[in-house]
């Protein structure tokens, strides 16, 4: 009887070294890390905050507009350029409730993370100075304008007197 270490068959030495399907798999994991890694800085440029931040403006416009229109109470959207904020407030000047967080509807672009570093260089509305007041029933007092901005990237976007839309320039 042959002893239990014994090897019945031989194989041949392994040589060392990478098969094609580790290289493909490796070079594969570095194109993804590289590609993660680059789409963060596109994401942080001047445009993508000034799209967030106009997203946030048109939202306060629709939520005057609305809360308006169903209160039928006059509402509106104040912007104060030197403290880089803007609130949604009721005919009284009292802030809106902001119907997710139930706070104060309140933007402060110096103290929100995202947008990071949008600016408001001016809020110009026909009768109402710096506000975009809806009456009642929902509909603009005036037309006006808001330029935002992030560096030397600038915004503005209109409030259609007849619409309360706000479209960008």
């Amino acid at each position: 009887m042959a002893p239990l270490n014994t090897r019945i068959t031989s194989r041949p030495a392994r040589q060392r070294g990478f098969t094609m399907v580790e290289l493909l798999v490796v070079t594969l994991i570095v194109a993804i890390l590289a590609a993660v890694a680059i789409v963060p800085a596109s994401v942080d440029s001047p445009t993508a905050d000034l799209d967030l931040a106009e997203l946030q403006v048109r939202d306060a416009f629709t939520t005057a507009q609305t809360l308006a229109y169903s209160l039928g109470v006059p509402h509106g959207v104040v912007f104060d350029p030197a403290t880089e904020r803007f609130a949604v407030v009721a005919q009284d000047g009292q802030p809106a409730k902001d119907p997710l967080t139930h706070g104060a509807y309140e933007i402060d672009f110096r103290h929100v993370e995202q947008p990071r570093g949008v600016t408001i260089e001016s809020a110009s509305f026909d009768s109402t100075n710096t506000a975009g007041i809806m009456d009642g029933q929902g509909v603009p007092v005036a037309g006006g304008s808001v330029i935002l901005a992030k560096g030397k990237v600038t915004r503005t976007l209109v409030l259609d007197p007849a619409t309360g839309k706000l479209q960008a320039e």
